[in-house]
């Protein structure tokens, strides 16, 4: 009798699997809205997309809305986890982290604030820490990320527009 049982259920349930379950979703993470600047910004998610299209972008070292729209898409696909979705050094991977991951939003910034220290902070990496280097984003999106992290920060110091375009000239 236990056989019987057992063969019919192993059925039953075979039959429930392939036909009547969806399946089983394996993300941890609940899937949420593509655009993380939006978030951050403030905006509505059309506007954002609507802002990123930098096939008419010339001077990436000029901050826009479009490349701080960019910048943070791209600092919440590959910097939120450490620096937190704020900014705020309080990411879901900051606990292991020694040091800790940098405050953006209030520093302070030991390679620099500028918008060319912070370039070169994402090009190269912070050597000590767990702040890695950056170099394989193209340059859209590094430029994207000095607009975003310089949006929101306090802080900031002021850049020498002059350095500012030789650096970017000589990228």
């Amino acid at each position: 009798m236990a056989f019987v049982f057992s063969m019919v259920f192993s059925l039953a349930f075979f039959v429930y699997i392939v036909m009547i379950n969806k399946g089983v979703d394996l993300r941890e993470v609940p899937q949420e809205s593509d655009s993380g600047a939006a978030i951050l910004l403030g905006q509505a998610e059309e506007e954002v997309d609507a802002a990123v299209d930098l096939s008419t972008a010339t001077d990436l070292w000029r901050s826009t809305e479009a490349l701080i729209a960019h910048g943070g898409r791209v600092y919440q696909a590959n910097c939120a986890m450490c620096h937190g979705a704020g900014g705020r050094g309080d990411g879901v991977a900051a606990g292991g982290l020694v040091p800790p991951p940098a405050n953006l939003v209030t520093g302070p910034w030991s390679q620099g604030g500028t918008s060319v220290a912070l370039y070169q902070t994402l090009l190269n990496g912070v050597p000590g820490t767990s702040m890695a280097a950056f170099a394989h984003l193209p340059k859209e999106d590094l430029w994207g990320l000095v607009h975003f992290m310089r949006s929101i920060a306090e802080n900031k110091p002021e850049d020498d527009l002059q350095e500012l375009e030789e650096f970017s000239r000589s990228l």
